[in-house]
């Protein structure tokens, strides 16, 4: 759930900074799936399509495997383990 939680956040900067694309990149092969699922019970994961969908730029979700040495990829981790706790 923290990766879908940043995931959420990385959208959200996207649509507030206006950028025409972006590319989001994470490591959470099960976020990135439930994403693309046609049907999910999840509000959360609902609302990140939906953010998503409303927005008129181009935006990748891009999954890549976990400890391939990604510079960050550590430190994301960590944030999107921190973001559970705090409350939008």
């Amino acid at each position: 759930m923290a990766e879908a939680v940043a995931i959420r956040q990385a959208v959200k900067y996207i649509i507030r900074r206006q950028l025409r694309q972006a590319k989001i990149i994470s490591d959470s092969q099960s976020a990135l799936m439930s994403l693309a699922l046609m049907h999910e019970r999840r509000v959360s994961i609902n609302e990140i399509k939906d953010d998503i969908k409303d927005y008129s730029g181009d935006t990748q979700l891009i999954w890549i495997r976990s400890l391939q040495g990604l510079e960050g990829n550590e430190r994301a981790d960590q944030l999107a383990k921190m973001a559970l706790t705090l409350s939008f």
